[in-house]
């Protein structure tokens, strides 16, 4: 996993994800290595800087750009991506196969979907369905001489090399680009030469991929037309069969009204894909010490990649969630890296995190970029209740998105208990009920409202995250000042 320029502020909670898949070896490269207070045993960070990298192209390929643009998601490194095994080969010594993953994401039990069985029948492995095949946020390869140098079989890899511009060179969706490494892969796999495996859960029953969109039937056979690398922040289509399915059902949104509960996110697809409100993935630890990821409120079942209805995903992509401030404005505060560390499971949903350390104790931290200097205590019972209410909810298609966005709200738990991240003493850390956050008005300390006294008000009203808060809960919680 390669990242210059910052990580992501759930990085710590990616790398307890990492921890969990013990036969897997994760290396990590960047400039900076990310937060956190935990570094697990299969987990190294290498120190390697732009300028490095670019000098390690030069002698390892021959060329390179003359800069390695990163800002933004178009970043140029992701063009070298297939490159690796050439770039940095002493990183994989030891290693049957190799491959590369992305920082917003989660992981589940890898093995379960790379199996013995798989890997010795394949020498390229994409999660991703046909036709998006073998592109983009998580791709393993064998490591062999054959298969390391696939990006030499490219005609254009010279060309992607000398130019400073991302070109989408590890994706399908690149418009200045004919000779991708998608379209090698499937040329050299129809030719005999490798053996290459795409998703296909209709067959081997595995959904490995998912992300936080909901697509319209068809979506994954429509590639946009005009699709520029500055617009490529979120573009990796990947989603389970049955999702698309539900999301392509015909439904009417009765009670109409104003769309303020539903998640806007805008890109490039929209005319294909839209948020799924009703988000929903839980990752457990489980008893042999391997975390699981799966779609849904979760299951304790080790044994099988689907159980009650639910089923286990390798990889959780955080496409559209991570423009959404639950995410965007969280901070890794040292108690989120705390409870990283020792997590034993957690809920995504569009509000955020929900964490657990023990699995025997009562309460869910939530966390979110909403109040991103505190957290909040829930009861693990009120948590467990809503989140079977959103299960329940099926997923949004577009009439019904804006109504199903509001019964999630709907859903949400009162919060038990909310505290300061870095309170240093008691007065300051415990949640209390104030005049001046009765009305949910700013969540944010700081923000320039005024208490009845006239004295500017630096209390995050916690119970403004909820966009029905009146109807929710009677009693707003309030975060006192440090």
């Amino acid at each position: 996993m390669t990242r210059w320029g910052g990580w992501p502020p759930w990085s710590s909670l990616l790398l307890r994800t990492m921890e969990l898949n013990p036969t897997v070896r994760f290396l990590l490269l960047g400039d900076a290595a990310p937060t956190t207070l935990h570094w697990p045993s299969n987990c190294k960070f290498h120190h390697v800087s732009l300028r490095m990298l670019l000098q390690r192209a030069r002698s390892a390929l021959g060329t390179a750009p003359a800069t390695l643009p990163v800002a933004g998601g178009a970043s140029k490194v992701s063009d070298l991506k297939p490159m690796l095994a050439h770039l940095y080969p002493e990183l994989l010594h030891g290693c049957d196969f190799w491959g590369w993953l992305q920082e917003d994401q989660f992981l589940g039990d890898l093995r379960a979907f790379l199996d013995d069985d798989l890997l010795s029948k394949h020498d390229v492995i994409s999660p991703l369905k046909a036709p998006l095949w073998h592109a983009g946020p998580f791709m393993v390869f064998r490591h062999a001489k054959h298969v390391n140098a696939l990006y030499r079989r490219s005609s254009q890899w010279r060309s992607v090399l000398a130019s400073a511009t991302y070109l989408a060179f590890d994706e399908w969706w690149g418009p200045r680009l004919t000779d991708h490494m998608p379209r090698v892969i499937g040329r050299e796999a129809a030719a005999g030469r490798i053996r290459a495996y795409a998703a296909d859960p209709a067959v081997d029953s595995k959904v490995w991929i998912v992300d936080d969109y909901i697509y319209a039937p068809g979506a994954a056979n429509a590639t946009p037309v005009a699709v520029t690398a500055a617009a490529a922040t979120a573009t990796n289509v990947a989603t389970d069969a049955a999702a698309a399915a539900t999301g392509g059902a015909a439904a009417s949104d009765e009670d109409g009204g104003p769309a303020a509960a539903t998640a806007e996110v805008h890109d490039t697809f929209d005319a294909n894909r839209w948020f799924d409100d009703t988000l929903l993935f839980s990752w457990r630890r489980g008893e042999d010490g391997v975390g699981r990821l799966w779609a849904g409120r979760g299951s304790d079942a080790t044994r099988t990649l689907w159980d009650a209805g639910q089923g286990q995903r390798g990889i959780l992509h955080l496409m559209a969630s991570k423009q959404l401030p639950a995410f965007r404005l969280l901070r890794a505060s040292e108690h989120l890296q705390r409870l990283a560390a020792h997590c034993t499971e957690f809920h995504v949903t569009k509000h955020g995190l929900w964490l657990k350390v023990s699995r025997e104790g009562r309460s869910h931290t939530w966390v979110s970029g909403a109040f991103p200097d505190a957290h909040a205590l829930v009861r693990s019972s009120d948590v467990s209740r809503a989140l079977a209410t959103i299960a329940q909810l099926g997923k949004p298609t577009r009439t019904t998105r804006r109504r199903l966005a509001r019964k999630v709200e709907r859903a949400l738990p009162c919060l038990h208990v909310a505290r300061r991240d870095e309170a240093r003493d008691a007065a300051s850390r415990h949640a209390r009920t104030c005049a001046e956050c009765r009305e949910p008005t700013g969540l944010l300390p700081g923000a320039g409202r005024r208490g009845p006294s006239g004295v500017p008000c630096d209390v995050i009203n916690l119970s403004a995250v909820y966009t029905l808060s009146s109807s929710v809960c009677r009693r707003p919680l309030c975060v006192a000042p440090r």
